[in-house]
């Protein structure tokens, strides 16, 4: 007589599954990122690189969790350290050292690693500053154990930013690529609006691209629907 033990079958089936995706994330520029300390996010312009570090900001900040969010636009050419130094409105005689030892002290206050996220790396004035010093400053940033570094930059601007043989944990953001309909009606949604009643075919919903970019998109139809609401306003008053 044969007998099929189903339930053991099962079992070892969901083993296998689990320990597949516990491999697969092992391998992953994530896990990378975990014991180097350092990830880079790239993508398009307006793929929403930027909405994602706030975003990720404003969650540790509602976990009680640490971070600082620099943005390249407000970094000129100089020693990074200290314009970020300036930029947290820190005492001008604490050193280089002494702000990442402070950083580091109150990342292990809290108990969780505090994160530098430094936002555009590519709006940096110049971009081509971060040949000279970005390797230096990863370089210091690592050398503290309750800090990690998140960047972002533009893919279009990547070999104009990064030195050569500079190597990071990557991941790419790719826009509402995979949820665009869920996009779409939290977009129609927010502005109170009737969803559209036909399938989303356009390839602006879909992976950001320039110049028919999601973000953009979206950010240019909400604010001319805010115009329109302020000038029926003022009309009908």
């Amino acid at each position: 007589m044969v007998s099929f033990p189903a339930e053991d079958f099962d079992r070892a089936s969901n083993l296998t599954k689990l320990l597949q995706k516990e491999s697969e994330f092992l391998g992953s520029p994530l896990a990378d990122a975990m014991s180097t300390g350092v990830l880079l996010v790239t993508g398009a312009a307006g793929a929403g690189k930027t909405h994602a570090v706030c975003d990720a900001a404003k969650q540790r900040f509602d976990a009680n969790l640490l971070s600082v969010v620099c943005l390249g636009q407000q970094l000129v050419s100089g020693d990074v350290s200290e314009q970020l130094r300036q930029i947290l409105g820190l005492p001008g005689d604490l050193g280089r050292e002494e702000m990442l030892a402070a950083l580091d002290c109150a990342g292990e206050s809290s108990h969780e690693p505090l994160v530098v996220f430094i936002d555009a790396l590519n709006e940096r004035e110049p971009r081509s500053a971060w040949k000279s010093d970005l390797a230096a400053f990863v370089q210091q940033v690592r050398r503290y154990p309750w800090l990690r570094l998140c960047l972002t930059c533009r893919t279009t601007y990547l070999n104009a930013v990064f030195p050569t043989g500079f190597q990071a944990p990557t991941v790419e953001h790719k826009g509402f690529l995979g949820v665009e309909f869920e996009a779409c009606f939290s977009f129609f949604s927010h502005w109170k609006l009737e969803p559209p009643s036909v399938p989303l075919l356009q390839p602006q919903y879909a992976k950001s691209a320039v110049p028919e970019n999601d973000m953009h998109w979206f950010v240019a139809i909400g604010t001319r629907f805010e115009q329109w609401r302020t000038a029926l306003a003022i009309g009908s008053s």
